[in-house]
């Protein structure tokens, strides 16, 4: 029996910036807003060296195999937290 066997990445079709996603999980988690802090060592927005400023994973191999998204990130950053808050 013959088997193929590929990879694809599974994601959404926007992306959401860490502010947002600390936002979304001290909203979650029911604790008062927290004070951001952000490391300026780096000069071009990274955090540290070796670090990706924007990460944005192509889902077009889905696509076009007919798969859609049914999350924008935020909604599926939202839906993460509320499910690791349950366990």
């Amino acid at each position: 029996m013959n088997r193929f066997v590929e990879a694809c990445n599974v994601g959404s079709l926007d992306q959401v910036n860490v502010v947002c996603i600390a936002e979304i999980v001290y909203e979650k988690m029911g604790i008062g807003k927290p004070k951001f802090r952000f490391n300026k060592a780096a000069v071009d927005g990274r955090g540290w060296r070796g670090d990706v400023k924007t990460m944005h994973l192509s889902v077009q191999k889905l696509l076009d195999l007919g798969w859609k998204p049914t999350l924008a990130s935020e909604g599926a950053v939202r839906l993460s937290c509320e499910e690791l808050l349950r366990c």
